[in-house]
This record gives C-alpha cells, sequence and structure tokens, in this order.
C-alpha cells in the first residue's frame, strides 16, 4: 500500500472513530470555555485529520452532536455555544512572550437548525494541524458524558501522562491553566468545587482510574500528584512511546583527588513537577511514534 493510500485510510479512521488530537502545548494552555462551548470546540476537532492541512470550514451538525453528547435540545447547546465561543481565547507562554491568541475567526449556525459551521483562526493551524510530535489524541466519546468544564480540563492534561502513569503539577499551574476565579485559591474551596469532582466525573465516565496526593511547602498545599491507569482499549492517548532501556555506560575515569568537589546544589524545585514542562521532563522525551502508528495500533485493537 502506498504511503497516499495509508494517509487516506487513517484519515477515514480518525474521522469514524471521532478522534480529538491537539498539541499538547495547547492543552497546557490556559482559558475558561463553558462546557457546552467546549463540546462544540472538541466536536469540531474530532473532524481535523491532524497530520493533513487544516479545513478551510468545519461543519457540525446536529444530529452529529445528539449523538456524541445525547443531549435533549442539541441545536439550543450548539448555538448558545457558537454566539460565546467567538469572543473566546486561550494564552500561553513562550520564552519571550506572554500570548493570546482566539479559536476561531468566523462561526456560523444555519437558520433551519441544522449545523454549525466552524472556522478556525490561523494561528490555531500548528497546535491542530501537520503534527507530528508533541501530540495527544484521544476518542471523543471519553468526555462526552462529563458536565464539568474542569473535568474535560484535567482530563486532558492527565491524557499526556497515561505512559508515565502520574503527573506532578504545581497548584499555581493547575490554577493558571483552568483559569479558575479568585475565590477558588483556597485550597479546601478549590479541593470541594474543582477537583474532587472533576476526579470523581474522570473515574466515572472517562475510562481512565485517577487519584491524587497532595505536595506541601511548609503547611501549605504547594502541588500535586496524580496517579493515572489508562482503562481504555482503543487509541493511545499520545504519540509517544516509552524508550528502550539504556544501555550501561561505562565506568568513569577516577577523579584526581584535587578536584573533588564537596559542595551540593539544592535541587530545582520546579523539576519535581512533571506538569511544569512536559515538553522539557524525561518521562516523555521518548521516541517520536507518527499518528499513522497510532491510527494502525486503534484499528488493529477495534476498541
Amino acid at each position: 500500500m502506498s504511503k497516499q493510500d495509508t494517509s487516506a485510510n487513517d484519515k477515514d479512521v480518525n474521522q469514524e472513530r471521532n478522534i480529538v488530537t491537539k498539541g499538547n502545548d495547547l492543552i497546557a494552555a490556559s482559558y475558561d470555555l463553558t462546557v457546552r462551548e467546549q463540546r462544540l470546540l472538541l466536536a469540531a476537532i474530532s473532524h481535523i485529520f491532524p497530520m493533513g492541512p487544516m479545513p478551510k470550514e468545519i461543519i457540525v451538525t446536529a444530529e452529529f452532536y445528539s449523538q456524541i453528547f445525547n443531549v435533549k435540545n442539541p441545536w439550543r447547546d450548539m448555538a448558545e455555544a457558537a454566539d460565546r465561543l467567538f469572543k473566546r481565547e486561550f494564552r500561553f507562554e513562550t520564552d519571550d512572550e506572554n500570548v493570546r491568541r482566539h479559536w476561531v475567526s468566523e462561526i456560523a449556525h444555519a437558520k433551519n437548525h441544522g449545523y454549525v459551521r466552524v472556522v478556525f483562526s490561523e494561528q490555531m493551524e500548528p497546535h491542530l494541524s501537520q503534527l507530528t510530535k508533541r501530540f495527544s489524541s484521544y476518542d471523543l466519546s471519553r468526555i462526552s458524558k462529563l458536565t464539568s468544564t474542569y473535568a474535560i480540563r484535567i482530563f486532558e492534561m492527565l491524557i499526556q501522562w497515561r505512559v508515565t502513569g502520574s503527573m506532578k503539577i504545581k497548584l499555581e499551574d493547575l490554577h493558571k491553566r483552568l483559569s479558575t476565579p479568585a475565590s477558588y485559591k483556597d485550597w479546601t474551596k478549590f479541593r470541594n468545587r474543582v477537583l474532587d469532582p472533576a476526579v470523581k466525573e474522570i473515574n466515572a465516565h472517562a475510562h481512565l482510574k485517577v487519584s491524587y496526593e497532595t505536595i506541601f511547602q511548609g503547611r501549605a498545599v504547594h502541588g500535586l500528584e496524580f496517579t493515572i491507569k489508562e482503562l481504555y482499549q482503543g487509541l493511545p492517548a499520545t504519540h509517544d512511546q516509552p524508550k528502550p532501556p539504556a544501555p550501561p555506560a561505562p565506568p568513569a575515569p577516577p577523579v584526581p583527588r584535587d578536584e573533588v568537589r564537596h559542595s551540593r546544589e539544592e535541587k530545582d524545585d520546579d523539576k519535581q513537577y512533571t506538569g511544569v514542562d512536559e515538553d522539557k521532563r524525561t518521562g516523555m522525551q521518548v521516541g517520536a511514534a507518527t499518528l499513522a502508528q497510532l491510527m494502525a495500533k486503534l484499528k488493529g485493537n477495534g476498541g
């Protein structure tokens, strides 16, 4: 089979399985969307073949939306989300800048209540299309029963780390990604209203077994360590695969006595957190497998 034929088949599998694929930098971005807005956005993203170019426009029908999310009034939900989504943005940081981008450049809903037409902004292309590394994928059905916007966001963060089985993140960074209101900076309120309900929903509906432990700095909660067990047997969650064991290193040459140093540097506080910068953590710095390989595995598992 030619490379072109393989890509075509992978595209068919992507559409058949309603696979959502995002660049990991987008998953780690900061934004605030309602559940309906996220559902419409993710439904549109599931129509994008991530190895190919960005479509000029995407049509999300009320029938498709209803089949995925099983809601009583899909058109009402879609129209409400479309009206709000045009003004929505996400934020992320580079080494030099704080960047803000809009999700869509145009969005319209049909007068006959049949569909929503989505045109993603040009700046979305590197996050959703032509992806070859540092991306994560999951079946849209896995978040279809989640009713908390925080549950959807946390699920996407955790799915990046299903290979390693754990994710550490500073509480400050988690607040930033979730765009939680200032009142939720109180740990007890955040745990009771955001974190615990989200984890409960994920465990119940997203085919992921999740638990967490708190990391303290003094008496204050400084971070969280999540333990993750993948229960879904279909599409692998990330393009990364574990590295094979490295060969034993040759013995180091003896160090001259006068060059021995007895000083010890303190460990960088951030380095204990896998969630601070995904691309720099050894747990995910592994050989890149192509999306074609993921699709082939999906077809083989049939799950």
